[in-house]
């Protein structure tokens, strides 16, 4: 039996440039933003059903108990996976989280929690705004 040959991997800079949609430079890349884009009447007629969301301006400290808890205050049941990715070196999240929503029909209200809001754990300025995931 051979040994695989390891995948090189991204550190969490490229990771998160790569994710939030950022450039080399940190300008803003508008290709195929659209397709991420939520659009909650596409949803309501069942013409989109993609399920994997991702939260993004997550205040930095925040664990991803605290987030949970916070999720399941009003959509507990209602999502089968959740991410929270974390830089060790600092020991803080990196500002987004990916979670996949059970139905496309949960969405709705998990968006009408979360987009536009502030979470208020902790004195931060970021407001909640939610995306499809890149998968």
């Amino acid at each position: 039996m051979s040994n695989p040959i390891p995948l090189p991997t991204l550190g969490w800079e490229d990771q998160l440039r790569g994710v939030r949609g950022y450039d080399e430079e940190g300008g803003q890349v508008d290709s195929s933003k659209k397709q991420f884009h939520l659009d909650l009447d596409k949803i309501k007629n069942s013409e989109d059903r993609r399920t994997t969301l991702m939260i993004k301006n997550i205040p930095n400290k925040y664990t991803s108990k605290m987030l949970l808890a916070t999720i399941d205050e009003k959509h507990k049941g209602t999502y089968d996976f959740f991410y929270l990715p974390i830089n060790f070196k600092n020991k803080c999240n990196v500002g987004y989280t990916f979670i996949n929503i059970l139905s496309a029909s949960h969405i709705i209200p998990f968006y009408e929690t979360f987009t536009g809001k502030k979470l208020e754990k902790f004195n931060s300025e970021k407001v909640a705004s939610l995306a499809y995931a890149r998968i």
